[in-house]
């Protein structure tokens, strides 16, 4: 069988982050970085988030274009791999000081849960945009720890990165909607709508449920929205001078 472009995409980055997990999941703590010992690796949200991504990744790999479809057979083949290796990760990390948690597996599992209920509705390009702002909300909102106070540079990247991801993976999802003669206008309402909406959607709840959500990362959001917009803008410019010429 012949893999598409984003299916050697998807087994990259699958490849990549799958070995940046075990790595940061089977470093003994007393060698661990500070920053990452101190957020408390063993935080449930944190487990969630991993397996969320990591239940994405792998499917996509497998077969992002379609919806999970829980009468055939590779959907459960695809459980059994997540379910033992989620308990051999636990049980391994025994050996090198850390904690085997059968809460961490739970929380493991429910990553692999959500992230495949989500797939059953949606194929990889809207799942990524919902499962980004999945994972956004978790670790900005349910952590145990402020990341700020205690790594800034984390946390500057963390907003600046993962927004820009986010509205990255919205244009994904929508760019194959736009027809040749779609007005920029159209397009930059488009684009933004969704990514501004979901930042106004993070201060609300912040303030519900008491997190600091502070001007600064606002701005910081709201920055990494900006970049991918005015690249995607002036790509689309460029692209249509192009076409003006070609004519």
């Amino acid at each position: 069988m012949k893999f598409k472009i984003s299916n050697r995409l998807a087994c990259v980055i699958l490849i990549l982050y799958w070995l940046t997990i075990f790595t940061l999941t089977h470093l003994p703590l007393d060698r661990f970085l500070y920053f990452l010992a101190r957020v408390q690796p063993s935080d449930k949200v944190l487990h969630f988030v991993a397996y969320l991504v990591l239940g994405f990744l792998l499917w996509w790999a497998i077969d992002g274009d379609t919806k999970v479809a829980w009468s055939k057979p590779k959907v459960w083949w695809f459980l059994l791999v997540v379910v033992w290796y989620g308990a051999f990760d636990e049980w391994l990390q025994s050996y090198v000081g850390r904690t085997c948690d059968v809460y961490d597996f739970m929380a493991d599992l429910a990553g692999i849960g959500v992230s495949l209920l989500v797939l059953s509705f949606f194929t990889s390009r809207p799942a990524a945009v919902i499962l980004a702002g999945i994972s956004i909300f978790s670790l900005a909102n349910l952590t145990k720890v402020n990341v700020a106070e205690l790594f800034p540079v984390t946390d500057t990247l963390f907003y600046l990165l993962s927004y820009s991801v986010f509205t990255l993976l919205w244009i994904r999802h929508i760019s194959q909607r736009f027809s040749g003669n779609s007005s920029l206008l159209k397009r930059a309402v488009s684009v933004l709508a969704v990514p501004a909406a979901f930042l106004l959607f993070m201060k609300l709840f912040s303030e519900i449920l008491h997190k600091d959500f502070t001007t600064g990362e606002i701005l910081l959001s709201t920055s990494g929205i900006a970049v991918v917009f005015v690249i995607y803008m002036l790509a689309g410019l460029s692209k249509s001078k192009r076409a003006e010429r070609n004519l």
